[in-house]
């Protein structure tokens, strides 16, 4: 590290990380969604920005940093926060100008997006938005390349070999991967499961007692008399008479 980065960086128009995916401002002018919002929290104070670019650094023994460049808002007069309601707003055209360290590291930063009021009173402040946290699994190159690398950014491997130990949790059935796609599951269907599983074993041990139950009245049924029961009984019964003495 102390040997600096290599002189030649990768810059790239969008990057997963964190469960987000970002991309430029740029590289997400013609899309639907806006991934271009990025929030990285401080001690005292959280920041807000627009992506502008995406620098990967690479340094010897396998050692990269990705740095998101961004244009920040002005951190104690461009923004405001309503306690209260837990309402965050910036006001867009309150930017740094000049700022001598305008990176973040990746790794620090989470994805928001901006929402303008409807109202022209307000039209200078956008509300905050954090954008949900979303397992990503595979991508597609869908726009145009950046100057010297690829559109997409996902950091797969450092470059060096790893012995890796298969544990329990590798082999986990209960973790479905269908065709590397994650998939969402909305809440209500996560209750409705769990509804029919505690069901399923309410029925089970229902039927687990009931079982149990039966065969306990098996073991202990009315005793049969034994012999020498019926042979005392006997020796007490009265002889019958004899029909010739009648």
């Amino acid at each position: 590290m102390c040997l600096g980065p290599d002189k030649q960086v990768n810059s790239y128009g969008a990057y997963d990380i964190n469960g987000f995916r970002f991309h430029t401002r740029k590289h997400g002018i013609n899309k639907k969604t806006d991934n271009s919002g990025v929030c990285i929290e401080g001690e005292t104070c959280d920041f807000y920005g627009i992506l502008e670019d995406i620098v990967e650094l690479d340094y010897s023994g396998c050692n990269k940093v990705v740095l998101f460049k961004c244009s920040w808002f002005d951190a104690w007069r461009g923004v405001k926060v309503d306690t209260e309601h837990g309402i965050v707003e910036v006001k867009h055209k309150s930017r740094l100008r000049n700022v001598d360290e305008p990176f973040g590291l990746a790794c620090q930063a989470i994805q928001v997006y901006y929402l303008p009021y409807a109202s022209k009173e307000r039209r200078d402040w956008w509300v905050v938005m954090k954008t949900r946290r979303k397992p990503i699994w595979g991508f597609e190159n869908d726009a145009t390349n950046n100057s010297n690398n690829s559109d997409i950014f996902q950091e797969e491997s450092h470059g060096c070999s790893y012995r890796v130990t298969t544990g329990e949790k590798l082999d986990d059935p209960d973790i479905l991967i269908q065709q590397g796609i994650f998939d969402d599951v909305p809440p209500e269907e996560l209750a409705a499961a769990a509804e029919r599983t505690a069901r399923r074993a309410a029925r089970a041990a229902t039927r687990s007692q009931d079982d149990n139950y039966d065969s306990s009245d098996e073991d202990h049924g009315e005793p049969e008399e034994s012999q020498s029961d019926n042979e005392n009984l006997n020796e007490h019964q009265e002889p019958e008479e004899d029909d010739e003495n009648w």
